[in-house]
């Protein structure tokens, strides 16, 4: 009787580890999106927040990098063929007078007018 007895609870144990194994999370997972320049990306996958997005560190499974913002900051370029946006209360003072002229974005308005 007692083998029976030690067997059943045995067994009753190891469907009780997998049952609880199965229905917890992996690895517990913060639920609210990053900021600019905290870690975003790994394993667990961490979010950047609206406005931003994740600069991976490398092109690898896994790979972590930093939140940044969508669109450039001031003294970052803008303007160019791609008519890159500056982020809002910004203007992009262009650095010439041609098509696709690129430039700098500054706060503030500038004299050099702006097609961006």
């Amino acid at each position: 009787m007692a083998r029976a007895t030690t067997s059943t609870f045995f067994i009753l144990t190891i469907m009780l580890v997998v049952f609880l194994n199965s229905s917890a999370p992996a690895v517990a997972v913060d639920e609210t999106c990053k900021m600019t320049g905290e870690f975003c990306g790994g394993i667990v996958g961490f979010q950047c927040c609206d406005g931003l997005e994740c600069i991976l560190d490398g092109d690898y499974a896994d790979a972590g990098g930093e939140c940044k913002p969508t669109c450039p900051v001031a003294g970052e370029f803008c303007g160019g063929i791609a008519g890159i946006q500056c982020c809002k209360g910004l203007t992009c003072v262009l650095e010439g007078d041609f098509p696709d002229a690129g430039g700098k974005c500054t706060k503030g308005t500038h004299y050099k007018k702006s097609r961006y």
